[in-house]
This record gives C-alpha cells, sequence and structure tokens, in this order.
C-alpha cells in the first residue's frame, strides 16, 4: 500500500531538485518551486524572466515572507495581480482582481498531501454542507479554468487543461483510496475502501493500518537506486561554510526565534473572535535575567534590533526560555482593508521585518530565510509622559 501511495503521489506533486536556478542569487528550484524571499526582487529587477503577473492563492507573504515592506512596495509595480481569498488582507488589498473562494464547508475534502505522512494509515473525507455563496468557486476549479484559456501559453497550462476535462480533486482522491492500503484496488479487493464508501459509511474516518509498516523505506525513497542519500555533498559543503562563520556579535548578543501560540496559525486566525478572546496581545518572551540587563520589566515595551531593521513590541517574561534567547510569534501586525477588521485591531508587529533578503544572507540549499536564530538587540522603550494634569480656570462671574 505505501509504496503504491507513494508512486500515485510522485505522478500527481512536482517532485525534484535544481532542475532550474533561480534569476536572483541562482537558487536551486525545490518540488517545483523558487524562493519567495527573493520574489519582490525577482518583480523589480528588470530583464528576461522578470516577474510581471502574479497569482496568490490563500496567502498573505506580506506578513509570511520576509521584509514584509519590500514586498508590498515590489507589488505595486506588477502588470497584473489576481488573488483568491476570503479576506482582503495586507497582501492582496493590492490586487487587480479578488476572486471570491468557498469556505471549508462548501466544499468536497480530503487530505491528499497529508497521507505520506500520517504515523497511523486514516482515510477521512467530507462531503459540502451547503452550496458556495454567490460567485464563490474551489480553487481549483479557478486555476484550471484559468489554464484552459492560457495553455498556448505553456506546455505545464496544456496539460492543466486537458486534465480538467477528465480528472478533478475527488476524482484523483478516489484513485488514491482505492490503491491504497485498505482500498479495493478498484474491484480486486472486496470490502476494500472507496471514496464513496468513505463519504457514506465511515463520517469519522477510518484507520486502515494503526501502525507504519516495517521493512518499506525501500519501496518509497524516490531515488533510482532506493537508497537514502545521507552524505549529499551539497549538505556537507553548507555545513562546512556554516562552521567557518563567525558566531559571536556584539552588537546582537541575543537570538531571536520564532514560537507558536496555541491559538495562531500563521496570521489567518487573528481575525476570528473566538480565537482573540481573553486579551491577547502580541508579544516577545524573554528570560528575566536579560530583562533586568536591559532594565525592562513584564508588560514593558520593548525595540528588537536586527541588521535588517527594528520592531517594538511588548515583551513578557519567562524562564521557560533560555537566557540569551528571544521568542516571538508571527503573523501580527495586521494592517489590512474589506473584512479584515479583527485582525487589524489585534495589533502587534510583523517579526519578518526583521529577516534580510539579501541574496548574501539567505539559506543556499533551498533559498529559505533565516528566520530562527537570529542575531539581535533588545532596548527598553520608554513609556510615554504622564498627560499634565488638568487646571481649571477661575474667573470672575
Amino acid at each position: 500500500g505505501g509504496r503504491t501511495l507513494a508512486s500515485v503521489l510522485e505522478r500527481l506533486l512536482p517532485v525534484g531538485y535544481d532542475s532550474r536556478r533561480s534569476r536572483i542569487g541562482g537558487f536551486p528550484q525545490v518540488l517545483g518551486t523558487e524562493p519567495a524571499t527573493i520574489m519582490a526582487k525577482e518583480i523589480t529587477t528588470p530583464g528576461p524572466g522578470q516577474i510581471r503577473a502574479l497569482f496568490v492563492s490563500a496567502g498573505n507573504p506580506v506578513l509570511s515572507a520576509p521584509d514584509g515592506e519590500e514586498l508590498e512596495a515590489a507589488l505595486g509595480q506588477l502588470d497584473l495581480m489576481v488573488s483568491l481569498d476570503l479576506y482582503v488582507n495586507e497582501t492582496n488589498c493590492h490586487a487587480d482582481y479578488v476572486l471570491p473562494a468557498v469556505t471549508m464547508y462548501e466544499r468536497d475534502d480530503f487530505p491528499l498531501p497529508f497521507q505520506q505522512l500520517q504515523p497511523t494509515d486514516f482515510r477521512q473525507a467530507t462531503r459540502a454542507v451547503v452550496p458556495p455563496a454567490g460567485e464563490a468557486r474551489e480553487e481549483w476549479d479557478v486555476v484550471m479554468e484559468l489554464a484552459g484559456r492560457l495553455w498556448r501559453s505553456s506546455p505545464r497550462l496544456a496539460a492543466m487543461a486537458l486534465a480538467r476535462r477528465v480528472l478533478d480533486p475527488m476524482r484523483v482522491a478516489d484513485a488514491v483510496v482505492r490503491l491504497a492500503e485498505g482500498g479495493d484496488r478498484f474491484g480486486l479487493r472486496r470490502g476494500g475502501l472507496t471514496l464513496e464508501r468513505l463519504l457514506d459509511d465511515e463520517p469519522h474516518g477510518r484507520v486502515v493500518a494503526p501502525f507504519l509498516e516495517a521493512g518499506k523505506l525501500r519501496d518509497v525513497v524516490a531515488h533510482r537506486d532506493r537508497r537514502v542519500r545521507l552524505d549529499a555533498p551539497e549538505i556537507a559543503d553548507e555545513v562546512a561554510r556554516l562552521e567557518r562563520r563567525p558566531a559571536a556579535d556584539a552588537d546582537h548578543p541575543l537570538r531571536l526565534i520564532g514560537m507558536r501560540e496555541l491559538r495562531s496559525e500563521n496570521s489567518w486566525m487573528h481575525n476570528a473572535p473566538l480565537l482573540l478572546r481573553g486579551g491577547r496581545v502580541h508579544a516577545a518572551r524573554m528570560h528575566p535575567d536579560d530583562a533586568a540587563a536591559i532594565g525592562v520589566a513584564d508588560g514593558a515595551t520593548v525595540r528588537l534590533i536586527s541588521r535588517h531593521d527594528a520592531i517594538e513590541l511588548p515583551v513578557r517574561l519567562t524562564e521557560d526560555i533560555k537566557p540569551g534567547v528571544v521568542a516571538v510569534p508571527h503573523g501580527w501586525g495586521h494592517r489590512g482593508t474589506g473584512g479584515w477588521q479583527q485582525a487589524n485591531a489585534a495589533g502587534g508587529a510583523n517579526v519578518n521585518q526583521l529577516m534580510s533578503t539579501d541574496p548574501s544572507d539567505v539559506e543556499r540549499l533551498a533559498g529559505m530565510a533565516h528566520l530562527n536564530g537570529v542575531p539581535v538587540r533588545a532596548e527598553a522603550v520608554a513609556a510615554p509622559p504622564d498627560p499634565a494634569p488638568a487646571t481649571a480656570a477661575v474667573g470672575a462671574a
């Protein structure tokens, strides 16, 4: 089952490394993608291959990518920007068109990309509860129709346009369910699962194998010789290069790391009123010893300064973090428009503004920005002075 599922997904999802290099920085393509870190520079740098149009689906890179201010300025130079989303946020407020997407209640669902990531082999699918409101459409339908209209410009778009005539996501999901562990093998295994049986008879899903089967690594490794690469020269060279870099930075003695909060997922959960209950505020976490060294108390405002930029936000003191480390949740600092009011009112600062997008500062193997272990300096921010007491004017009647 695992080998069959792996082979099916390999054909559906882009697989590969370094099939081409990015125009800016020469970073290798990974799984059919190029790094968002250099997207702003790909938009603003003239020459062959310059990005002139951008399609953003369910994304907010102005907050999620490094140096959102640089990217926001670059978006204004595009010839065309189209967004597919539920809200107008910090990114797609610059779009020429914002197309309405469906909610999770208005579409059928099967978690296709996550089937190989489950320690327990589990299948679950759901039907749409209500029809889409207004002109909202599913993302795949919008993308496939656009591909159908643009197919002459790209062999890949032509293949997508052809696929739209015979495939939709739930047909693909049905094939995966049938061919993988527990499936009916298109009628060859009596009593096996199909997508229809999963939807009709298993509303809470079904465990098809309680444990990962041992001895199957050779069957699912994508390399032709079926061996895991533990000594890739590219990785070894990068480790050696990093070991040669100086670790100390007297001007930025602390190390900034990210953190996830229980009721927060990137930026999109900050517009849900129920998840903002309890007076949630965006705050850095710092060890009491580091706070004492700069004279800040719990709840005070601190300025975090990297080699690239600076942000200000409240600080919470905790001994759960090591001295010398500052943790800041990401995804805050909203200032969108439209229906983004709850997120805007939540405030906070965009921690990714502290990250560099200079190609010389970017990780070389995949073009990832350094978002953890970033050298920073912390400073106390003076509280605004109390307003002068009002004096009553006394005059003759």
